[in-house]
């Protein structure tokens, strides 16, 4: 298994040209290709300003995500194992997101750590190998053709899309190694590993079938493999994989029809949820420390239940029995679930209601929506005290796609005292009246500032230190038709539940987690068209996936002459 690992490390997996070495030579031999028929076209290529003529950046090959790995490797063996996640490093965030396709580098520690994990999982195909080798007696000799037959579909299965001679022909030496050693068994143990190690199976390959334009139009298999990992963070399953098979993964209606039917799926759930845990920064919940001597109450389990009722609260908005999934109902339903644990924060009167965990509607003018959640209040709040900053920088990087410049590298970055006496607002509109803070707290602090009704553990109050809460609120960015000022976060969250910005934000969002990367010059229309088509859609949250699978950036890939030199 060695040299497969050394064959991926020389692979960078940049996308363009002809890279039909780095997937085997019958790579692109026509199977499962266009099937005879058209595709989309991106437009007319002698216009290159006009989203009738769009572009898309160019970008390397995707490696799989340890997850996807895992999940991929347990399609072949049908196994539930985590090998992967426990061996390899998480991939680098981008734009919160834990799915940056970007860096996919393979450096002697990754390889390393890759080989592990094809051990393990090799280990597993041992104990399964009568299930993944279906050959007995004579049959299962390296030479039989039922082996042959049979490696061939692993291979099929594992690099998603038509095996190629030459690649069954390696594969079954390694299998033909094992078996030398120990038998069927020991032989799809080098198999699966074999497997594991190479670059068409641990990347997202893609050959292409063709110019389109400035473009290259990408094969059934391949828009099917993007389809799968993006909307259900799995590979093909079977139905997809006919489809493709029959070539019939090229039109976007095709696309389209898969995508909704696949969107129905658990997998395609999970995924959607893991998006907007990513999005609204859920998983910093699980982080929430707090002073012991100021708030008592405060404890492991109560970090969990606010982390609970959290991800439950979004997966109500988006597949609740009486919801409708919209961005709007993200930021203004009152209802929530809650238990005996959450008493701290919400009271007896309201936890009264609610043991076990159940759904309960909360006060109408104190709660609205995802934004006044205690877990997203005081996981955005110090120890000891709130912070506008940290609030107003959610509102901000999350639901508007604003990003403040960065401080002066003179500037002393530090939350202010808790003095005896004075409000959080007091202490932080100190930030305002500096010349070198002035500029990015004029973001953020008035934003911040309306969610003082909200202690640091998230608790309502209307006083603090003896004093009516002051939530004052002002909005004033580059986004002119909202701009503006206001009381309260319920007035913010509605405003912002009303307003384009934050609904072509969102489309953003989901865009970049989608891509697994940061948006440029390239995606211009490619975004465009994803908002326009969430804005269709009356902002369900639901569909933000069928509209990435509709953008040029997910139908086609830049086109680009490299060359490449590792073979499968």
């Amino acid at each position: 298994m060695a040299s497969g690992a050394l064959c991926l490390l020389a692979c960078t997996g940049a996308v363009g040209g002809d890279v039909a070495r780095l997937s085997g030579d019958d790579a692109s031999n026509g199977k499962g290709g266009r099937g005879g028929g058209g595709s989309a076209s991106p437009g007319d290529p002698s216009n290159p300003l006009s989203c009738a003529t769009p572009r898309v950046p160019k970008t390397p090959f995707r490696r799989l995500t340890p997850k996807e790995i895992d999940r991929s490797v347990s399609a072949l063996l049908g196994s539930e194992k985590a090998f992967a996640q426990s061996i390899l490093p998480p991939h680098d965030a981008q734009n919160g997101f834990a799915n940056d396709s970007t860096r996919t580098e393979v450096t002697s520690v990754y390889a390393d750590k890759l080989m592990r994990t094809a051990e393990a999982w090799a280990e597993e195909a041992v104990t399964r190998s009568a299930a993944v080798l279906p050959c007995d007696g004579a049959a299962a000799l390296p030479d039989s053709s039922c082996v042959r037959d049979a490696v061939a579909r692993l291979v099929g299965g594992a690099f998603r899309r038509p095996a190629g001679a030459t690649e069954v022909d390696s594969l079954v030496a390694a299998f033909r190694a094992g078996h030398a050693a120990g038998g069927v068994a020991e032989g799809v143990g080098s198999l699966v590993g074999s497997l594991i190690l190479s670059p068409s199976f641990v990347l997202e390959v893609e050959v292409g079938a063709g110019r389109d334009g400035e473009l290259v139009a990408l094969t059934d298999h391949e828009i099917a493999t993007r389809l799968a990992y993006r909307l259900t963070g799995g590979p093909p399953d079977a139905a997809l994989a006919k489809e493709a098979d029959q070539g019939r993964m090229h039109t976007s209606q095709q696309v389209l029809a898969q995508a909704q039917r696949l969107a129905e799926t658990p997998q395609a759930h999970a995924v959607l949820a893991s998006f907007a845990d990513g999005w609204l920064e859920l998983e910093k919940i699980r982080q929430i420390s707090k002073d012991a001597k100021q708030f008592p109450e405060f404890s492991p389990s109560l970090v969990e239940a606010l982390h609970e009722e959290a991800v439950r609260f979004v997966d109500a908005v988006l597949w609740g029995e009486a919801t409708d999934g919209r961005f709007k109902t993200l930021l203004t339903t009152r209802a929530t679930r809650i238990d005996g644990r959450h008493a701290p924060i919400y009271g007896p009167d309201v936890v009264a209601a609610a043991a076990p965990m159940r759904m309960v509607n909360l006060p109408p003018k104190q709660r609205a929506g995802i934004l006044t959640l205690p877990g997203v209040m005081a996981s955005h709040a110090y120890l000891t005290q709130t912070s506008p900053i940290h609030r107003g920088l959610f509102v901000q990087q999350r639901l508007l796609c604003v990003s403040p410049p960065a401080p002066p590298a003179s500037a002393v970055i530090s939350e202010p005292p808790v003095t005896e006496g004075t409000t959080s607002r007091q202490r932080f509109e100190a930030h305002r009246t500096d010349p070198a803070c002035a500029g990015c707290h004029r973001l953020l602090d008035p934003l911040g500032f309306a969610f003082e009704h909200y202690d640091a553990l998230g608790r309502y109050r209307d006083t603090e230190a003896g004093q009516r809460v002051d939530a004052r609120g002002e909005l004033d960015g580059p986004y002119s038709a909202i701009n503006g000022s206001f009381y309260g976060a319920i007035a913010l969250a509605e405003r912002l539940a009303d307003s384009k910005e934050a609904e072509s934000c969102t489309a953003l969002q989901a865009y970049r987690f989608a891509s697994g990367r940061s948006e440029t010059d390239d995606d211009a229309c490619s975004v465009q068209q994803m908002q326009e088509r969430f804005a269709a859609t009356g902002g369900d949250l639901r569909q933000l996936m069928l509209a990435f699978v509709q953008t040029p950036a997910f139908l086609y890939r830049a086109s680009e002459e490299q060359n490449k030199e590792c073979k499968q």
